[in-house]
């Protein structure tokens, strides 16, 4: 005669799953007896951070002013609410180019206001921007943070994803929104290097060199010519 026991075993925290085994006891039962606990598993973090170009192709190197897409992917059946994107380079930190603080750019001449959800992809967000540089560097790498929602989950009360900027700069919410409904927070970094040979940048000022900058830097090389 045997005895089927059956355990449910579940975790806590971001991932809530179950699973099942059992062990046999002889009758009568042995003094001491083996079991096997399964751990469930979390999903796949198929989370990544990709510059293409309009036509979709993607960009590792870029001219000042080339319109590119920056594109977040998560995992299947998930939706995404970004938090921040930054600029940097080997010689500059961490520059602020968008945060849900405001749903906005800082620079528009750099990235756009509006990230877009994938039509047809839910797990894929992009939003638009442009070939730029750092004054003291060509190679700019990109860090955007984000959650990851379960279907059906909203991580944040007002996600910023195809919703106008909130140009009063009042929003009332941290960046770092807490949620306990099986979020993934993540952040994922890429890179491009600009390849325009004629930039001067001693005729710069400021931080970035972006396509405003650039023609005005063109029109007085031009001008000296």
């Amino acid at each position: 005669m045997h005895i089927f026991i059956n355990w449910n075993v579940k975790t806590a925290g971001a991932f809530v799953a179950s699973a099942n085994t059992s062990i046999q006891i002889a009758i009568p039962a042995p003094t001491d007896f083996n079991q096997e606990i399964k751990k469930p598993t979390e999903p796949t973090k198929t989370i990544k951070l990709v510059i293409t170009d309009k036509n979709g192709t993607p960009a590792t190197t870029v001219h000042i002013g080339d319109p590119l897409l920056l594109k977040i992917t998560g995992p299947a059946d998930y939706t995404i609410e970004p938090i921040s994107c930054t600029a940097s380079s080997s010689l500059d930190k961490d520059y602020v180019l968008w945060t849900n603080k405001s749903c906005s750019s800082k620079d528009t001449a750099v990235i756009e206001n509006n990230w877009k959800q994938n039509k047809t992809i839910p797990n894929i967000v992009s939003i638009s921007m442009y070939g730029f540089r750092f004054v003291r560097s060509n190679t700019v790498v990109l860090t955007c943070s984000a959650l990851f929602c379960p279907k059906g989950v909203q991580c944040s009360p007002n996600p910023c994803v195809n919703v106008k900027p909130h140009v009063s700069g009042r929003r009332k919410r941290n960046a770092d929104v807490e949620s306990e409904n099986g979020y993934i927070k993540d952040s994922m970094s890429t890179s491009f290097t600009v390849v325009d040979n004629r930039m001067d940048t001693s005729g710069c000022s400021g931080t970035f060199v972006s396509v405003f900058t650039y023609v005005t830097v063109l029109a007085l090389m031009l001008a000296l010519i």
